[in-house]
């Protein structure tokens, strides 16, 4: 297989969909003793719900921050935002004429396929 390339938007957008997953699933964050461990620390009182909500959208906000430079630890945590088989390939980073930063995992030596089209899904 050839170079797999994706727009760096896009690969945030699958980010917080998975994080959407999570929420709709009631899963992604600690487990419920985990997340009752640390309730005594927290100031006020709130609803877990409510906290958990609230961790969901910081989680949304924090992606939406992140430039090109995160784009490794975007997908060290999101892993499954990407093709399995692009998870070990170098990674590169460029601008398109649309000013969209690509990120492009690089073919492997010996893999003589046409380059793949930008993923925009």
């Amino acid at each position: 297989m050839g170079d797999v390339v994706y727009k760096f938007e896009t690969l945030k957008k699958k980010a917080k969909e998975q994080v959407g997953v999570g929420r709709a699933n009631g899963c992604f964050f600690p487990q419920e003793k985990d997340f009752l461990v640390l309730l005594p620390a927290i100031e006020e009182r709130i609803d877990p719900r409510t906290l958990l909500d609230r961790w969901y959208r910081e989680a949304d906000k924090i992606i939406d921050r992140w430039d090109i430079r995160k784009v490794k630890k975007l997908i060290e945590l999101f892993p499954g935002i990407v093709r399995k088989e692009c998870l070990n390939r170098e990674i590169t980073c460029e601008i398109d004429d649309a000013e969209n930063w690509l990120v492009n995992f690089k073919a492997r030596q010996g893999d003589h396929h046409e380059q793949m089209q930008v993923s925009q899904t």
